[in-house]
């Protein structure tokens, strides 16, 4: 079994992630993001239990005119693109 505490930004983005064991209480990882002026992601950094650097990822972002992403790109720490998502948003008048 695991216990899991979460802390929110005020846009309701996850920045921190503590996972433990809940026998134990042993930590077991963490991941802490980082988000922009617009509430999107830019980092997630994952650390293993005894802190050392599992993984990070980084994110870039496209805006449209009314700021909200339209390209969104994972980026390695060798910054190699992993993934890259497209989306359409129609706004009515």
């Amino acid at each position: 079994n695991k216990l899991t505490t979460i802390e929110n930004d005020k846009f309701g983005n996850i920045i921190s992630m503590k996972v433990y064991d809940a026998e134990s209480k042993q930590l077991l990882f963490t991941t802490t993001n980082k988000i922009n002026s617009q509430g999107d992601e830019i980092e997630s950094i994952n650390l293993n239990g005894d802190g050392s650097v599992s993984s990070k990822i980084f994110y870039s972002h496209d805006y449209d005119i009314k700021n909200n992403w339209i390209i969104k790109r994972n980026i390695d720490e060798k910054g190699n693109v992993q993934r890259e998502q497209k989306r359409q948003i129609l706004y009515s008048n």
